[in-house]
């Protein structure tokens, strides 16, 4: 007579295509994850010139909120808010040729604010305590860049 047997047949032993596939993706997820450590030292989220650069644009926005002067507004919240915006565009590149530039940028678009707020202040637009914080922001931050901008020649 002819026996059913309850074990599992080999077949339903292996591992469905979807269990595989899960084990693929988190190895490989593992390997990407790790690969992106290995200098995370320059990763932008991790540079303090870009945590304050993008702290003092979002205290422009905030400051400057109830501004009637749209087109002062404007200009000084764009050149604020491109200076954290080209450090991190800057730093995901590849050649350090792409990066100094980018940082120049950054370094340029600070001269525009802190003109801005010079101005702003003279004009009655930026209150003078908050100005004179600002002003002395973008000269930290200018001198920042320039030592990011050594340290990636020095590297290279």
């Amino acid at each position: 007579m002819f026996s059913v047997s309850r074990q599992p047949s080999a077949v339903s032993r292996q591992p469905s295509a979807s269990k595989l596939g899960i084990c693929i993706l988190k190895l490989l997820f593992l390997y990407i994850n790790h690969a992106c450590e290995v200098d995370n030292t320059m990763n932008f989220e991790n540079l303090e010139v870009w945590k304050r650069s993008a702290r003092l644009s979002a205290d422009i926005y905030k400051l400057t909120i109830d501004l009637n002067d749209f087109g002062f507004r404007n200009q000084l919240t764009r050149s604020g808010l491109s200076v954290p915006s080209n450090i991190a565009e800057g730093m995901t590149r590849e050649s350090d040729k792409e990066k100094l530039r980018f940082l120049d940028i950054s370094r340029s678009s600070l001269a525009e604010a802190r003109t801005q707020i010079y101005i702003g202040i003279d004009i009655n637009y930026i209150n003078k305590n908050i100005g004179v914080l600002w002003i002395n922001e973008t000269i930290e931050l200018s001198k920042m860049l320039t030592a990011l901008k050594e340290k990636i020649k020095a590297d290279s």
